[in-house]
């Protein structure tokens, strides 16, 4: 009885000892932040290019500053396949800091993201212009040279209490995102 109360304190140590990180950790992580009163929301519809692996795919949402240098990952699903997400991983490095992330998205449909108006460095950005990006992909786009689909499109803060409207474009629709400034 002791030999087996022993195995298992080991195992428990060892799982412990191998979850090195916050996230990784399920004893240690935190609570998910509640976004519902992010100023900022944005939502669009995905459509299938029919790449290698559609309708499965791998993406990102993000905001860039008027000068094209990234400020914050919102949104990003495909954990082990973001890799091949080419445009967000050149202007963001991968930085998912305060992002929602997910899985491969099994088929193409609604994506939302919230902006609480911090940068990656967790401090208040500043009143100005702004873009929205998009980016996904259905093939190993990083191996063959391919590039995902993108969509971009311009917003300015202190904008409040308005909705924008995009045009829909080849592989996106139904782009809408809501300014609430209190």
């Amino acid at each position: 009885m002791v030999k087996k109360k022993f195995v298992i304190t080991i195992f428990i140590l060892l799982f412990l000892f191998t979850c090195n990180t916050r996230k990784d950790n399920p004893l240690l992580s935190e609570p998910a932040r509640d976004r519902s009163d992010d100023p900022v929301r944005f939502q669009i519809t995905t459509m299938t290019y029919n790449g290698k692996y559609a309708p499965k795919n791998v993406g990102a949402v993000w905001i860039e500053d008027v000068d094209n240098k990234f400020v914050k990952t919102l949104r990003v699903w495909g954990k082990n396949r973001r890799k091949h997400l080419v445009v967000w991983n050149e202007i963001s490095n991968g930085n998912t800091v305060d992002a929602v992330t997910g899985a491969t998205k099994k088929s193409h449909g609604m994506r939302e993201a919230t902006w609480n108006l911090l940068n990656v460095n967790g401090n208040l950005q500043d009143s100005g212009e702004f873009y929205i990006n998009v980016e996904f992909t259905e093939e190993n786009s990083k191996t063959n040279g391919k590039l995902g689909k993108t969509f971009k499109a311009g917003f300015n803060l202190p904008d409040s209490g308005i909705s924008l409207d995009f045009n829909d474009q080849n592989y996106f629709k139904d782009a809408e995102l809501i300014i609430e400034i209190f």
